[in-house]
């Protein structure tokens, strides 16, 4: 079955929002019928990077997520309560801005891992690290690297737990990097 491509099926939805049709007991109001929306979302295969699922081993489900932002962080905290959470923060200066915001909803996760702060082309690096800080202020673990970030979250992880691997910069590998490590007999 040939998956259909999210712009198309997003195009799609919003081709047939806007064609006018209307409901007899609310007129001049854009309609679509249930079951055309249903067959539209049945066949929309997602977003890169939003909760996207990379896999599951040893019973531990692991998922990416974009989330770089507090309120990202949330929606995925929302969708897996009790999750173990992998964040890297994205450029020192977004990391100052937010920090109170982000202590408060890593707070959330059942277990915290801090990645070192990605900083973009734009940015240069920290000179102390207040990705450490933010590991401290969330009770979490620092990691100063991906590598280190996964050996810490397998060690932490058990059958039926899930993982939200979370940031903007170059974190997704630590999700690959688990479920490698996972799949590993000890």
């Amino acid at each position: 079955m040939k998956t259909a491509s999210p712009v198309r099926s997003l195009n799609a939805a919003g081709s047939a929002a806007s064609t006018g049709s209307t409901s007899k007991n609310r007129p001049n109001t854009a309609f679509i019928a249930r079951s055309d929306a249903a067959l539209g979302v049945s066949e929309f295969p997602g977003v890169e990077r939003r909760l996207e699922p990379l896999g599951t081993a040893g019973g531990v489900r692991v998922f990416d997520d974009y989330a770089h932002h507090p309120a990202e962080i949330a929606v995925g905290l929302n969708a897996f309560e009790n999750a173990v959470v992998v964040f890297q923060p994205h450029t020192p200066s977004r990391l100052a801005k937010f920090f109170d915001e982000f202590v408060v909803v890593l707070r959330r996760a059942r277990a915290a891992v801090i990645v070192e702060t990605f900083s973009s082309a734009r940015e240069r690096p920290e000179e102390s690290s207040r990705a450490m800080a933010l590991a401290e202020a969330v009770d979490g673990r620092y990691a100063r690297s991906g590598e280190e970030a996964a050996h810490i979250v397998a060690e932490l992880v058990a059958p039926g737990d899930t993982v939200l691997v979370m940031g903007a910069g170059d974190v997704r590998p630590v999700g690959e990097r688990l479920l490698e490590l996972l799949r590993t007999p000890v």
